[in-house]
């Protein structure tokens, strides 16, 4: 009779031996086997208990890519492109040997003092999508598998951002000059999977979300007139990150004429804008980013002049009314005049009156 655990079973006797085999299955687990045998005489004896492990299954705990790296740190996807996984098993493991896709050869591992049976890729992957092979051996003999799909993502392009030609509003279109103090951007180049887009201008950092497409931004604040700074970073699900070259941009909002002078004022006073000249002369003053001034006598017909090497815009003329429109290099627009201005003209043309 074999007892296993309280429960008795009848052995069979094969020649000059006796066998048993358990009808139903021993689940999982310790158990303590007896033997007791009787002679004719009605003698018996029982064995020393045996010690048996049922052990049918090998188990893989968990298939971890350490270097997972990026947004997630869970959707295996990694910038590494040596890789580091761990691999984590049931005590009674004893064998742990790893491949990647249909490589040749298995590689063994070592389980760590942690417990943890560690694999490094050895030699750089290059991007792209790859599956780890896991097989484990415990001491029953049991063989368990599973694989890990993992992502190599080592590249990303380098964003651009330029202002919108619309709204560089200069003599050149491309000299990044402009009026607008809350102008348009356009950032360029950036990658399908990029997570984050974060716009820098002068050191104050703006976030906009990679809807895909043509991407713009606009400042939520007006800029300053004056020089400015602005780049672009972008970061992807990888957590590969690049940055822009630097953009310099002028904000000028603001154009004025210094003063428009009858420099052949004659008489008692020199400041009253009445002179004897039949034909007299006129010193229009501005500041250095004053490309164009535009003069006119009647109100209708504008003429343009040049600027001396003193920098002063001159003009030789018979007239009663003189009026002056500059333009700046960021094509800001402004007017003033000597004497009367007709009532039509625009309300950007001032008036000075001696």
């Amino acid at each position: 009779m074999v007892t296993i655990d309280g429960h008795d079973y009848n052995a069979t006797k094969v020649g000059a031996g006796w066998q048993f085999t358990p009808g139903n299955a021993i689940p999982d687990g310790s158990y303590n086997i007896t033997v007791t045998v009787e002679d004719k005489a009605g003698n018996t004896a029982t064995s020393k208990p045996l010690p048996v492990v049922i052990d049918t299954t090998a188990e893989i705990e968990s298939v971890t890519l350490v270097t997972d790296s990026g947004d997630s740190d869970v959707d295996n996807i990694t910038k590494v492109d040596k890789p580091q996984f761990s691999i984590v098993t049931a005590d009674d493991i004893t064998h742990v040997r790893v491949k990647i896709d249909n490589a040749a050869n298995w590689i063994e591992l070592t389980k760590g003092g942690d417990g943890r049976w560690i694999f490094n890729v050895g030699s750089a992957l290059p991007d792209g999508q790859y599956t780890l092979l896991v097989d484990v051996t415990d001491i029953a003999g049991n063989v368990a598998q599973e694989t890990l799909q993992f992502t190599i993502d080592t590249t990303l392009r380098e964003p651009t951002i330029v202002l919108d030609p619309t709204h560089d509003t200069g003599d050149d279109t491309n000299d990044n000059l402009t009026r607008i103090n809350k102008p348009v951007f356009i950032i360029g180049n950036v990658d399908n999977d990029v997570s984050h887009i974060v716009v820098h201008i002068d050191g104050r950092d703006y976030t906009i979300e990679n809807t895909g497409g043509n991407l713009t931004f606009t400042p939520d604040q007006p800029l300053s007139d004056g020089q400015h700074t602005i780049s672009v970073t972008v970061t992807d699900i990888a957590g590969n990150t690049k940055t822009s070259a630097e953009l310099k941009i002028e904000i000028d909002t603001q154009v004025q004429i210094d003063s428009v002078t009858l420099t052949t004022d004659s008489g008692v006073n020199d400041h009253d804008n009445v002179t004897n000249a039949t034909r007299p002369s006129f010193e229009i003053a501005t500041p250095d980013d004053v490309t164009s001034v535009l003069v006119s006598f009647d109100g209708v017909n504008w003429t343009p002049i040049s600027k001396n090497a003193a920098g002063q815009w001159n003009l030789l003329q018979v007239a009663h009314c003189l009026m002056v429109i500059i333009l700046s290099m960021s094509r800001r627009r402004i007017g003033q005049g000597i004497r009367q201005i007709p009532r039509w003209a625009s309300p950007w043309i001032r008036r000075l009156t001696a």
